[in-house]
C-alpha cells in the first residue's frame, strides 16, 4: 500500500537566481514547473467561472486594458512574468489573471458562485504584527490564501541586473536584491521578504495585506504590479515615492507593513488606496510605531470609509484585531518572539482563526508563517502552526 501523502508539507523550496528580469522569470519558472503546473490545474477545478469570464467581452476588455497598463508603467516586470511563463512552459494569460482575478470580478459586475455563500469570506489574507522596543525588533506574518494555493509557496533570492538591450524604461535599467516569499507562478511582492538590498546600508523586511476598497478602478494599475515595484525600494522614502507617482496609481488596495533593517529599526505601516474619482496618484496614509506592538489585517484602519464592509474579509478582520486584543490583554505585554507565536497561531477563535487550518469550516488556509528578527538577523519560515510545529528554514539576512 502506497503511504498517505499528507497536504501540509514541511517544505519551502528556495532559488537563488540573478539575471535580467525575463532571465530570472525563465528560471523561476523552469525551476518550479511542477508547482505552476499543479497550481493553475487547482485555481481552474476550483474557479472555472473565471475561463468564461475573461473570455467574455467585459473580461476582454479589463484584461487587455490592464496589460496595457502595466506594459507602459512598468514594462520590466511583464517582461519577469513572460520569463516564468515561458520558463514553464504555459500560457502568460493564466499566470496574468492570477495578478488581476480579485479586480476582475470585482468590477466586472460577474459574481461568482463562491462569494455568494456567505460562509466563505472570499479573498480572504493575512495577518502581519509589529514588535519593538528595547530587546526585540520583529515582524510577523501569516499568509492566507485559498485551500488550492497550500504546498504552493517558494522562496526567491533575486538579483536582477540592468537590461540595456530591452529598452531605456526605468524598469530595464535599475539593479534590485531581494528575497521573497512568493505563490508559484506569481510575481515576488505580495506576501512577505526583504526588500532594496541593492543599496549597502539601506533595506527592509516587509509583509503585505490585501485590501478590499469599495472603489476598485479597473482603468488604474493592479496592485500586484505595484507592490513587485517596492520590492525594488530601499527605504519609507521610497516607497512613499512610489505610491505618491501618478505613474503607478493603484485600481486596488493595499497595506504594507515594514521594518527598516538598519538602526533606529524604524517600523511604519502605509495603507493604500485607488485615487479618487478624478485624483491621478493613489491615496496612502502612513502609521508610525515606535514602542509596543501594533497589528493589521485586512480592513482599512486609517481610511475605515474606504472599506467594502459587505465583504467577508472585513468582518474576519475586524474579528481578528479583536482577537489580537483580547490576548494582549490576558499577556499583559506583547514583547517577545513567543508572544508573536503565540497570536499567530491562535485558533480560539470560532469562526474566524488567526491560524486557518481546519477544511471543514473554512475554505481558506494559512499557507505561510513567517517572523522577522531584526536584532538576530534571521528570517524563520513555518509551514505549519507556529504554536505547535517546528520552523521549515531559517533564513539569515
Amino acid at each position: 500500500m502506497a503511504p498517505t501523502i499528507k497536504e501540509r508539507r514541511e517544505s519551502i523550496p528556495v532559488i537563488y537566481v540573478r539575471g535580467t528580469h525575463y532571465d530570472v522569470g525563465y528560471d523561476i519558472g523552469r525551476t518550479f514547473r511542477g508547482l505552476i503546473l499543479s497550481r493553475i490545474e487547482r485555481h481552474l477545478n476550483e474557479n472555472s467561472e473565471i475561463v468564461q469570464l475573461v473570455n467574455s467581452d467585459v473580461g476582454q476588455k479589463i484584461f487587455h486594458q490592464s496589460h496595457d497598463l502595466v506594459k507602459k508603467a512598468m514594462p520590466g516586470y511583464l517582461a519577469e512574468l513572460q520569463g516564468i511563463a515561458d520558463g514553464a512552459g504555459v500560457p502568460f494569460k493564466q499566470l496574468f489573471l492570477f495578478h488581476i482575478e480579485l479586480m476582475l470580478f470585482a468590477t466586472s459586475g460577474v459574481v461568482p458562485k463562491r462569494w455568494k455563500d456567505e460562509s466563505n469570506e472570499k479573498f480572504t489574507r493575512c495577518t502581519s504584527i509589529f514588535v519593538k522596543n528595547n530587546k526585540e525588533r520583529l515582524l510577523g506574518h501569516n499568509e492566507d490564501s485559498h485551500h488550492w494555493t497550500l504546498d504552493h509557496m517558494i522562496i526567491v533570492n533575486c538579483h536582477i541586473i540592468p537590461d540595456k538591450d530591452s529598452g531605456d524604461h526605468w524598469s530595464f535599467r535599475n539593479e534590485e536584491r531581494f528575497t521573497a516569499a512568493c505563490y508559484a507562478g506569481e510575481l515576488p511582492g505580495y506576501c512577505s521578504g526583504i526588500a532594496g538590498l541593492q543599496e549597502k546600508g539601506k533595506g527592509f523586511v516587509c509583509s503585505i495585506n490585501t485590501m478590499i476598497s469599495n472603489k476598485m478602478d479597473n482603468t488604474k494599475l493592479p496592485a500586484q504590479f505595484v507592490t513587485r515595484r517596492l520590492l525594488a525600494c530601499s527605504s519609507i522614502a521610497d516607497v512613499e515615492s512610489v505610491l505618491s507617482n501618478p505613474e503607478f496609481s493603484l485600481g486596488e488596495g493595499f497595506n504594507i507593513n515594514l521594518m527598516e533593517l538598519k538602526a533606529p529599526f524604524t517600523a511604519v505601516n502605509f495603507e493604500a488606496a485607488p485615487a479618487s474619482k478624478g485624483g491621478l496618484s493613489s491615496r496612502f496614509k502612513i502609521r508610525s510605531h515606535h514602542v509596543g506592538y501594533a497589528a493589521h489585517c485586512n480592513c482599512y484602519l486609517e481610511f475605515p470609509e474606504e472599506d467594502e464592509k459587505r465583504a467577508p474579509i472585513v468582518q474576519s478582520s475586524y474579528a481578528r484585531h479583536d482577537t489580537i486584543k483580547s490576548i494582549a490583554a490576558s499577556k499583559k505585554q506583547i514583547e517577545t518572539k513567543q508572544d508573536v507565536i503565540d497570536i499567530l497561531g491562535d485558533t480560539s477563535h470560532q469562526q474566524y482563526r488567526l491560524f486557518r487550518d481546519d477544511a471543514k469550516m473554512d475554505v481558506n488556509s494559512t499557507v505561510l508563517t513567517s517572523i522577522f528578527d531584526l536584532v538576530k538577523s534571521t528570517w524563520t519560515i513555518y509551514t505549519g502552526n507556529p504554536k505547535s510545529s517546528q520552523p521549515v528554514a531559517k533564513l539569515p539576512f
